[in-house]
């Protein structure tokens, strides 16, 4: 039957794009899963926008007028396919909206072809009837071609209900088999040599179970409060929205050293997987290789995992590989993380070769960029122990991914860019790819591919608290209760509420602004001193003073992100002037705000002047050199 469009263009809406011609859907130019049903039956709505297409139309369209087939099931597949490919909600739709009884209209906005004759659209561009069924030959030669075609399509139809309800709901890639939380470890004796693997054994899990595509991780900063006999595992895997949690306990004794290994399925609270293992206590390299084996053979297969990739690099140095270990549990505080960045430093001076090492290094580095004012240096040191790790072992996502972060801050946004997209095509099915993919977009201007981006994140990995950042994309859009939702992600922190404050200034309520800042710490990062002064009911000279800083902040503040935040905020208390300084060198440094200037809340006052045109101009300059450099 004929396509809706035949030989039509590539059909555009929101940050998607659909390749009649290849069958392809696509998110950015990165191809997503959907089937071919699916596909044509998104593609008639699509080639249709704001129209109501029938299911009998649907049915037409997919099948013909002669086939007998159970349509009912085939369209709700179809319908239910498309929405997890573009994270569309049935209830508050933004593509694709349900009339009960009547049938589907497609509701956002599409660059559309010219309309092909196709006899479904007239020059008025209004739905028409379908053709009349064609003539038969006869009841009984009717009956015939039907039977002739029941039983493949009750077939297909059958087959296609038991694909819908094995495959996986998620925006574009594929659901994780598992989300795990691997919890700091017990240790049963009185040894507090040996603490220190309370969290070195869980991250030796971890390690291991990264190696498995379609295992999601809890990072351990969020699993680290969850500790104690008597801890209630049902209720943490709840709190961390995972479907397993690997605990477990280990005992020196003598000089040998016992480990118990367990898995819990958190909705039933059964376990699914216990082993155990004894290893000579000062042979951690060989305690490490046999727990890796015991999660590849025994708790992986009891997650239902079976693809697995193995693992580029292993120590060669029990006193590299201690080092190592006992750099695990130290907090990213400055002066403890000067004391990580000690031990890693020994460790991979004696041991060159291990990828893990360098990550962790590379990022002790960069914690100090963010906590210590770093600067400079160790934002080089941090890279080059990156791409060290890199090198070592290229399937390391989070090193890829924090390279990538630190070219966008550093105002290398072209191959940012090239890389973050390079990166999701390579693993579409990792929520951390997706989410740096969002972040690039976001220093790029573009906030509604940085919204897909960060929204494709969350589904895959709803409890991951270092997608947080996402909190500013929808902040820039105004969209406060999505950018609520990002910064639940990481509540109580300093950070969150920072975040919280932006967005009640945004929103006009300046009280509760007030009141929520008296809660946040005085790290710089978070302009409290500078807020304060803006907050108040009659903002003092003081506010002078910190806006003649400004040109200051543009010969040493590196990210222009930065930059971009404080010029918001001194616009929104009054100081125009030096606000559009601090955001024109903020575009000029590569943080494009094209999108952010039109809809930032803090922005209002700044709109409709002749600053603001600049502004926009200049922005859009950014965007346009960036495609360019990307080409």
């Amino acid at each position: 039957m004929a396509s809706p469009v035949p030989d039509s263009p590539h059909v555009r809406f929101g940050p998607f794009e659909m390749d009649p011609s290849a069958g392809r859907l696509l998110r950015a130019g990165i191809p997503l899963k959907l089937q071919p049903q699916p596909f044509r039956v998104l593609l008639l709505l699509a080639s249709h926008p704001g129209q109501v297409i029938s299911r009998e139309e649907i049915q037409r369209h997919l099948w013909g007028d002669s086939t007998f087939v159970d349509f009912e099931r085939g369209i709700n597949f179809s319908i239910n396919q498309i929405r997890a490919a573009l994270c569309d909600d049935a209830e508050k739709p933004r593509y694709v909206e349900t009339l009960p009884r009547v049938g589907y209209r497609f509701i956002a906005p599409v660059e559309q072809p010219k309309p092909a004759a196709s006899g479904i659209e007239d020059s008025r561009g209004k739905i028409e009837p379908m053709p009349p069924r064609r003539a038969t030959d006869g009841a009984g030669n009717r009956v015939r071609g039907a039977l002739r075609w029941l039983v493949p399509i009750t077939l297909t139809c059958a087959a296609i209900v038991l694909i819908a309800l094995k495959l996986p709901r998620s925006c574009g890639a594929p659901s994780r088999s598992a989300t795990v939380a691997v919890l700091p470890f017990q240790n049963s004796g009185s040894d507090k040599e040996i603490e220190f693997l309370r969290f070195a054994i869980p991250d030796e899990i971890a390690t291991a179970l990264s190696y498995a595509p379609s295992v999601s991780i809890r990072p351990s900063a969020m699993t680290a409060k969850y500790v104690g006999p008597d801890l209630d595992l049902q209720k943490a895997g709840r709190e961390m929205h995972v479907s397993d949690i690997v605990t477990g306990h280990y005992l020196k004794e003598g000089d040998r050293l016992r480990v118990v290994l367990e898995s819990v399925d958190v909705k039933s609270s059964r376990l699914i997987w216990r082993d155990s293992l004894t290893a000579p206590s000062l042979d951690l390299m060989g305690m490490r290789e046999e727990i890796t084996r015991r999660v590849r053979l025994g708790l992986l297969p009891a997650l239902g995992v079976s693809e697995i990739s193995a693992p580029l690099t292993h120590p060669h140095s029990e006193q590299a590989y201690d080092a190592y270990l006992r750099s695990i549990p130290i907090s990213r505080d400055p002066e403890a993380n000067r004391e990580g960045i000690t031990l890693l430093e020994s460790s991979v001076a004696a041991d060159p070769n291990f990828a893990p090492a360098w990550e962790a290094l590379g990022r002790r580095y960069n914690n100090a960029v963010e906590f210590a004012d770093g600067g400079k240096q160790m934002m080089d040191r941090s890279d080059q122990a990156l791409e060290r790790a890199l090198k070592l072992d290229p399937n390391r996502i989070v090193a890829d991914g924090e390279l990538i972060v630190h070219r966008a801050e550093r105002r290398e946004l072209g191959k940012a860019y090239r890389d973050a997209r390079k990166l999701v095509t390579s693993h579409p099915d990792s929520a951390q790819a997706h989410y740096v993919l969002g972040y690039v977009y976001r220093y790029a201007g573009m906030l509604d591919l940085s919204a897909s981006e960060c929204d494709a994140a969350l589904t895959m990995d709803p409890a991951n608290y270092n997608f947080r950042t996402c909190t500013w994309t929808f902040t820039e859009l105004g969209r406060k209760e999505r950018a609520r939702d990002f910064l639940a992600l990481d509540a109580g922190s300093d950070w969150a509420a920072y975040g919280q404050v932006t967005i009640l200034m945004g929103e006009g309520k300046l009280a509760e602004a007030r009141h929520t800042l008296q809660t946040i710490s005085s790290n710089p990062n978070h302009f409290r001193d500078l807020l304060e002064v803006c907050l108040q009911d009659q903002p003092t000279v003081d506010l002078d003073l910190f806006a003649a800083d400004a040109q200051s902040m543009l010969q040493t503040r590196i990210d222009p992100e930065v930059l971009y935040y404080q010029g918001a905020i001194l616009v929104f208390c009054g100081r125009q002037a030096q606000g559009v300084r601090l955001l024109a060198g903020a575009i000029s440094g590569n943080y494009c705000a094209k999108t952010a200037l039109q809809t930032d809340p803090l922005l209002a006052k700044l709109r409709g002047t002749a600053s603001y045109d600049d502004l926009l101009s200049a922005a859009g300059h950014c965007e346009q050199r960036l495609v360019a450099e990307s080409q």
